[in-house]
């Protein structure tokens, strides 16, 4: 490095005491640290460049290739006339190479406590399966239908929708532990009308989205983000339509396997 006096020099003073001595050129302290930063900062994308190489344009299928799903919902998740048996959980069985389990139930609410709904039937479904990767909970429809109150997440009241959600999520985590991801979903904008108690189908919407951020649970909201709408006529832009038209009779409210 070169060196400059800032004063006059008292004879012996080291070129180290930066009281008398200004250090320039490049060896200086700040141009080392800049060049150290950029080394750092090339390694970085040099790493992240080989991990994107590794995993190649769909890394869904290295995440969830050999994971066991299990789905707990609605017809949504079972399937209706026939697309059942060919709704997203089984097509992620088959496009990533993950081992999925449909739990679905048509015209189960969440909340309970009657026979059909998610509540009652919680504890056969965990039996039924030692161990799990993924879980995930969806539903809410037919608790509007049925005229189930919404609920508050501050509440575990099973009869309600978020109380029966939260009762799901604690027997769930319980059952699995940390390992297993839990994930929730809402249910699609189908119906634009109120129940026998005043509530709207986004209400519900509302109450499985409060319970799983509770817990810090991701959760997807269908109503808003799938770009699925079952309220238009077939002439929407949907990708999947009702299978009612699919099968040639009237419009029933669920989504046919067919995929553009």
């Amino acid at each position: 490095g070169r060196y400059i006096a800032k004063k006059t020099v008292p004879a012996g003073t080291a070129l180290t005491d930066t009281n008398y001595w200004f250090v320039y050129g490049a060896s200086s302290g700040a141009i080392l640290d800049l060049q150290n930063r950029m080394t750092t900062a090339e390694g970085n994308i040099t790493g992240l460049q080989s991990a994107a190489a590794v995993l190649g344009d769909d890394d869904l299928y290295a995440r969830l290739h050999g994971k066991k799903i299990i789905a707990l919902g609605d017809s949504l998740t079972e399937g209706s006339g026939s697309a059942a048996g060919k709704t997203w959980v089984e097509k992620i069985a088959t496009k990533y190479g993950a081992t999925c389990y449909n739990e679905g139930h048509s015209g189960y609410s969440i909340a309970g406590p009657e026979a059909n709904s998610l509540w009652s039937i919680i504890d056969s479904v965990l039996a039924a399966h030692d161990d799990c990767d993924i879980f995930v909970i969806s539903g809410g429809a037919n608790d509007k239908n049925k005229g189930c109150p919404p609920g508050s997440a501050k509440s575990s009241a099973g009869n309600t929708t978020s109380g029966a959600l939260k009762v799901i999520i604690d027997k769930v985590r319980t059952k699995y532990g940390k390992d297993c991801r839990i994930l929730c979903m809402t249910t699609y904008h189908r119906y634009n009308d109120y129940n026998s108690i005043g509530y709207c189908e986004y209400d519900y919407v509302q109450a499985v989205m409060s319970s799983a951020a509770y817990y810090g649970i991701p959760c997807f909201n269908n109503y808003d983000n799938s770009g699925m709408i079952l309220t238009d006529d077939i002439g929407n832009s949907n990708s999947w339509i009702d299978v009612g038209y699919v099968d040639g009779g009237v419009r029933n409210y669920h989504f046919s396997e067919y995929d553009d």
